[in-house]
Order: structure tokens, then sequence, then C-alpha cells
């Protein structure tokens, strides 16, 4: 592991007329340091890193603790590393223009609006090595603009809280690794409830796509329910009420608990409508609470019992003193059973996607 031969300009950065400047001076006086630090200052103004005037080996110019307030613009040299960490914020909308770039690493950040990255590139060659978020917090999301990317985006421990993140515009020649970060649904649900609008879905939907490409199966569950929940506050009507639905019975197919809870309901509910009609005609209960039982069941199940038609008629017999019951319980019955089924197949889905079966 190569060392880091660090130098502290902090002092000189803040005495500094034009930070340009500054970097433009780095070039010969400490040509032998491969990492630049900058640490705990306050920065209002945009800041624009000139890295074509930073010459020699791979150099880091590092932030530790700063606080940015605009713009990030860091031009063309393909052996800089531009690194944010430390608990550095950003207050306001944040811009990082890179051009050749070696590398981008932010660990430990505060982000209270909207990340962009830009790569800018003149020649068509692929910009960038790796990306590094780590371990930082989006309150705004992030966005890469129109470009291509030839490194690793590694989104580690990031938190996203009102916003997903937007690779809609980018081009990577590697799969994007989309299980390590955060993603808080409920309050990204709930931010756009407060003012909708169509990106929300897109963003959902086109991680839910990279995530298919990439076999992870459960994080595509997830931008799934969020692509599904918004749409349907965009698209109304029959959309919603399908939607609901399935949120109820099933979390989208995320949940094995709420199918069965609400199979288990429903057979309660016909055991103690068939054990209280055959209560009504004042059969012994010794005698009909075993078939009223065994109806419930076959009445419960999504294919029928291994019993003969005889069987269930003599039940019925005992129950309701008819080989079959009335109209006014077949009704019931058939409405419970729709549901019924319906939580079936939600119960079997969660099941596959449980075990992560195509």
């Amino acid at each position: 592991m190569n060392e880091t031969n660090q130098i502290d300009l902090t002092e000189n950065f803040m005495k500094s007329d034009s930070w340009d400047d500054f970097f433009g001076e780095i070039k010969d006086q400490y040509i032998g340091y491969n990492e630049i630090l900058i640490k705990g200052v306050k920065l209002g103004d945009p800041l624009r890193i000139n890295g074509k005037l930073l010459t020699g080996k791979q150099i880091n110019v590092r932030f530790s603790d700063c606080h940015f307030k605009s713009t990030v613009n860091s031009t063309e040299n393909k052996t800089l590393n531009l690194i944010f960490d430390n608990g550095c914020t950003f207050k306001d909308e944040v811009a990082i223009l890179t051009r050749n770039q070696a590398g981008i690493s932010i660990q430990d950040c505060e982000f209270f609006k909207k990340l962009s990255i830009h790569s800018l590139s003149s020649t068509g060659d692929r910009n960038l090595n790796d990306i590094l978020l780590k371990d930082s917090k989006f309150h705004a999301g992030i966005i890469f603009g129109d470009g291509e990317y030839d490194g690793f985006i590694i989104l580690e421990n990031s938190k996203f809280y009102q916003k997903l993140p937007d690779f809609r515009y980018s081009r990577f020649s590697r799969n994007l690794n989309l299980n390590s970060f955060y993603c808080d649904e409920k309050t990204i649900i709930n931010k756009f409830l407060e003012s909708p609008d169509y990106d929300t879905p897109e963003l959902a939907r086109d991680l839910k796509l990279r995530c298919a490409q990439s076999n992870d199966h459960d994080r595509e569950l997830d931008f799934f329910a969020i692509e599904s929940r918004t749409r349907a506050v965009l698209k109304k009507g029959y959309y919603k009420f399908v939607s609901d639905l399935y949120s109820l019975f099933s979390d989208y197919g995320r949940s094995i608990s709420k199918p069965l809870i609400g199979i288990l309901i429903i057979f309660g509910l016909l055991l103690v409508i068939n054990c209280g009609t055959a209560l009504s005609t004042k059969q012994p209960k010794g005698k009909y609470v075993g078939h009223a039982f065994f109806v419930s069941v076959n009445d419960s199940l999504p294919f029928p019992l291994a019993f003969n038609k005889d069987s269930i008629k003599a039940s019925n017999q005992v129950i309701f003193e008819n080989e079959y019951p009335p109209m006014s319980y077949q009704y019931v019955r058939l409405f419970l059973v729709s549901i019924n089924l319906v939580l079936w197949f939600c119960f079997l889905l969660s099941i596959r996607n449980f075990l992560k079966l195509k």
C-alpha cells in the first residue's frame, strides 16, 4: 500500500486572493507530495480546481470538514483525485464538474440539496475511474449527468432520504452495485405525496431495471414498490385501486405474513359462519364442529381437497340440513373465496420472491 505523502495547505489556501491562482501555483513548489489537504474552511463562492496545472504523479486534493455553498469545478487532469471527507457539508445545490478525472471520493459528508456530477469530455473518451460515495447523507438526491463512466460507482452505506439517485442519463462500463445504500422509502413516498412529479416513478423504474440486470432481486422489489405506489398516485382510478390492494395484501410481494394472516382470517370467518348456521339448526355440538371445520378448510384452499363429493354433501347435510348450502351462504362464500384466491396468489408470489426464484 502506498503511503500518503501529505501537505496541509489550509492556511495558504485561506490567504490566497484567488482559489484558481492558488491551485495554479502549487505545480512546482509542492511537486513531491501526492496529497494536498484543505481542512475546516467555509467556502461560500464557487470553487474551481484548475487540475490542468497540477503536474507529476497522481495527486489527491482532499477537503476535510469543510463547508461548501456552491459549485465545485475541477478541470482536466487524468491524475487528479478529488476527495471530500470527515464531515464536509453542502448547504446549497452543488455541481461537481469534471473533465477526464481520475476519481472522486465522498465519505462521511452531508448534502442538504441536490448533488450533480457532470463528466465532461471533448474527446469522446470515457470519463472518471472510480466514484466512491460512502457513509454520506443525501437529502435531495444525486444526479449523474450525461457522460461515460469507466470505473466503479460505489454507494456504500450512503443514505438517500427524499429523492432516489438518478443514473438515467449516464452510461456505465460496469454494473452498478445498488445493494449497499439505504433508501428511506417512507420519506420518499411522503415527499412525493407533498408534490407529485413524474421523476420519482421513472427513477424507481430505472433503478429496478438496473437491479434486474445485476440479479439483485430484493432491491428490485423495493424499487418496484416505490414505482408502483408513486405511479398509482399519478394515474389514479383503476390502477390506484389495484396497486393499493397489492400493497394491502402483500406489500408488493415482499411480505409473507400479510397474505397468510388474511388466509387465516378468511378461514376463521367461514368457520364461524358454518358453526353459527349449524347451531341455529340445533345440531349437537359434538356432531357439527368437525363437519364445519372440514367444509371451512375445503373452502379456504385454492384447490379441492382429496375428498369426494359425497363427503362434502354429508357435511353440508349436517350443517345446513341439506346437501347443498342455501343461496345466501353461497353468495357469502363466493365473496370470501374470491378474496381468498387473491391472498393465496400473493402468498405464493411472496414465497417465490423470498426464495428468489425466477
